[in-house]
């Protein structure tokens, strides 16, 4: 289903916060209607994203018809572009949504906007290792690896406890929690590469 924002003036960018770990936005009532499911809207001013009633209940399949929607190839450019790096979160949200549905529909507490945290951590450690791998005219010297601290190797590392396989050539290569550990652990030292076939 195909989604195109129109704008709504009685509308306004909220400037309190709703609850603790929203964010706020600027005030403007340059506003546009996204989704009229869940009245998900998105200042055109500073780009917050809101829901029109916070307090209104929404159930599980609301939120994952709504968040599938969004990111669905015919809705290019609402929220992700239709190129390559759209097309990877997109993948990558489809594997997010089907977890997050299980848990909605199971009534779950977790905080399961956490999971982008993990993601984007083992994104910027898999950009690091790309870029020690491929030739330097295919990196360029501004985008050099940003090493991470070993504390925040440390920190990848302990928040794929429980996640992964035993570590082997197949799980490396097959399942993505299981080669961030292995890369973790390759930064830290403890433990030496697979030799490349």
């Amino acid at each position: 289903m195909n989604h195109q924002p129109s704008v709504v003036s009685a509308l306004r960018c909220p400037v309190t916060q709703h609850a603790a770990g929203h964010n706020v936005g600027c005030g403007s009532a340059n506003v546009s209607m996204v989704h009229g499911l869940l009245g998900l809207a998105q200042c055109n001013a500073c780009g917050h994203w809101f829901r029109k009633d916070p307090a209104a209940a929404a159930y599980p399949e609301e939120i994952i018809s709504t968040l599938s929607d969004l990111v669905a190839p015919g809705n290019s450019g609402l929220v992700l572009s239709g190129d390559l790096h759209g097309d990877a979160v997109r993948a990558l949200m489809g594997e997010v949504l089907d977890s997050w549905a299980d848990a909605l529909r199971e009534g779950s507490k977790d905080k399961l906007i956490a999971d982008f945290d993990r993601i984007v951590g083992q994104i910027q450690l898999m950009r690091d290792c790309c870029a020690a791998v491929l030739p330097t005219q295919n990196v360029g010297t501004d985008a050099l690896p940003r090493y991470l601290p070993a504390a925040e190797l440390s920190e990848i590392k302990d928040s794929l406890d429980g996640l992964t396989q035993p570590i082997t050539p197949e799980s490396v290569d097959n399942h993505y929690p299981t080669r961030a550990l292995y890369m973790a652990e390759i930064a830290l030292g403890e433990r030496r590469p697979y030799p490349v076939e």
